[in-house]
């Protein structure tokens, strides 16, 4: 009997060794075809034949932290000494293209037919296919790339104008006036990569609203510091607490309102509970605008 146990031991772990190398020679096979992909559309991009040049990049990508869905990836290398070190447009594209690689392989695994001429991928005609069109869309085109669900990730923040108040003394913080803007907000559910926004309901809006200390900020600034920030993964509460963060910081000021009203998620309006009336409203303030009066008076001068 206690050969018999020692002979199945023995078998068992010769069996499971078996099946780990075969593992692993599987992903080492598909981290080959990973570079390869990566390595010609590096070359045909930069219209290079470097093999050192594309290396470097493909060690800075490999060796890349992974990061939240909802940070910035300058926000999270700000403490490197240089962050282009680390991050370019080259490194920004493999990024790009390792995507569209691993989706090309999701599609497959869902048994999609990728010689479908809507889906599949031409790269001697330019045409990405729907893998590489859903990487652009979540990785974006380049690092100024503001027109994509998730490029607020990978891309440079907005440049933020800031103007002097009125030369004769007069003082906003003193009269309590607020300066108000109502924006376009769109962002991506952090739980299933679906859009929320301002778009889906005529009465939704998103306002941000500020009394400045010593600076007022470019009026078009909000609207694209506010985009910048929702085009990531979030929850609606933790977006209107960064976006709060965001405007404190760069106005230099706690008196700040921001409100996200009647906002649709698709997540649950055309998938799950599929309500069509469903919206989502939430609130971050500081400073004066504590004041629920404040607040008010705000709203009902939109």
């Amino acid at each position: 009997m206690l050969k018999l146990i020692k002979k199945i031991k023995r078998n068992l772990k010769q069996k499971l060794f078996k099946n780990e190398k075969i593992e692993t020679t599987y992903h080492c096979k598909m981290d080959d075809e990973l570079k390869y992909f990566c390595r010609e559309a590096y070359f045909k991009k930069f219209k290079t034949f470097n093999p050192v040049a594309f290396e470097e990049d493909w060690n800075k990508y490999i060796n890349l932290k992974p990061f939240k869905i909802n940070e910035n990836i300058f926000d999270v290398l700000k403490d490197e000494p240089n962050a282009c070190n680390f991050y370019d447009e080259r490194v920004h594209f493999i990024i790009r293209n390792a995507t569209q690689f691993r989706l090309t392989q999701a599609f497959e695994a869902m048994k999609i037919d990728m010689t479908d001429p809507n889906v599949r991928i031409v790269p001697e005609e330019g045409n990405i296919g729907t893998p590489g069109r859903i990487a652009k869309m979540y990785v974006g085109a380049n690092l100024h790339d503001d027109s994509e669900l998730l490029c607020g990730r990978w891309t440079y923040k907005p440049r933020i104008a800031s103007f002097p108040e009125d030369e004769e003394g007069y003082t906003f913080v003193e009269k309590g006036i607020p300066i108000t803007k109502m924006l376009d907000l769109t962002a991506v559910c952090s739980h299933h990569l679906a859009p929320f926004s301002t778009d889906f309901k005529t009465e939704a809006y998103a306002i941000i609203s500020y009394i400045p200390d010593e600076d007022m900020l470019g009026i078009s600034k909000l609207p694209r510091l506010a985009q910048w920030i929702g085009s990531r993964g979030w929850l609606q509460e933790d977006l209107t607490k960064a976006i709060y963060k965001e405007v404190k910081e760069v106005a230099k000021t706690s008196n700040v309102y921001v409100k996200l009203y009647k906002i649709v998620h698709t997540c649950e309006s055309i998938r799950g509970a599929k309500s069509k009336k469903g919206s989502f409203t939430t609130e971050a303030y500081g400073g004066a605008f504590k004041r629920k009066k404040l607040r008010d008076q705000v709203i009902q001068g939109l």
